[in-house]
């Protein structure tokens, strides 16, 4: 796989006014490479989402950058070549608008698509995303979903602008177990397709290992170590990486 994004020494701060400021990333070192599949993992506050963020150009205003992030080609463009599932898709939908327009409005944008063209590219995004009736679903308001439904109409959205990269951060956790494992197969299945680069990000290291290419462990606001699945499941070298396992494993991993 060819290298598609490079941090070395990369950090960010959240500055607070005057001379405070908290540190969420510091001296991150990983190499991203065009059309793998990467999981992020690590407890709360371990840095995965800041990091995720910052690919995504979405950090607020008050986020200070250091440290290098070189892309191998230009940088992407947020919505549309970098796609971004929320943990709580009711969260990034506008609760008064139906669903199809805003994901339409995303095509128009992205995709320079006129209003007609852009209903229909709709439909046949709810469709990949395997949501039956999508007509019907498109001129649905968010609250008339459930929370899977939701969370495929997310996923339509963050792929309308057909984006390169997909970062989907947690986006199973407030999902039950049969609608998790259909949503992930779904992303799988799509970004394979595709070619895309998958960015997933989570603290279920069990979870992760069925699917990922490798995965990175951070813990407060470090990279801890990046392998293979079998690499970090296996022979970990970081104490943090063996109390993760450890702790899935009492609970039947």
């Amino acid at each position: 796989m060819r290298r598609l994004l490079q941090l070395k020494e990369f950090g960010v701060a959240y500055e607070g006014g005057g001379d405070n400021s908290a540190l969420a990333l510091e001296a991150v070192d990983l190499e991203i490479r065009a059309g793998e599949k990467l999981a992020l993992v690590g407890e709360s506050g371990s840095g995965k989402t800041t990091l995720a963020l910052a690919l995504a150009s979405l950090l607020p205003s008050h986020a200070r950058r250091f440290g290098t992030m070189a892309w191998e080609a230009s940088e992407p463009r947020p919505g549309g070549d970098i796609g971004f599932v929320f943990q709580d898709p009711g969260g990034s939908l506008n609760p008064v608008r139906p669903v199809g327009d805003t994901i339409a409005e995303v095509v128009r944008i992205h995709r320079h698509q006129d209003r007609r063209t852009a209903m229909r590219m709709t439909l046949t995004l709810l469709d990949q995303v395997r949501l039956p009736d999508p007509e019907r679903i498109a001129r649905a308001y968010p609250h008339q979903l459930s929370g899977g439904q939701r969370q495929r109409v997310a996923l339509a959205a963050a792929l309308a602008g057909d984006p390169k990269i997909l970062v989907a951060d947690e986006p199973t956790s407030a999902l039950d177990t049969v609608v998790q494992a259909a949503v992930i197969e779904l992303i799988q299945s799509l970004t394979t397709t595709a070619g895309m680069t998958l960015i997933f990000i989570s603290h279920d290291i069990a979870l992760v290992s069925e699917f990922a290419d490798r995965i990175a462990v951070f813990r407060s606001g470090r990279l801890v170590e990046v392998g293979t699945p079998d690499e970090i499941i296996f022979a970990p070298g970081q104490a943090y990486t063996r109390h993760l396992i450890e702790a899935h494993r009492a609970v039947g991993f």
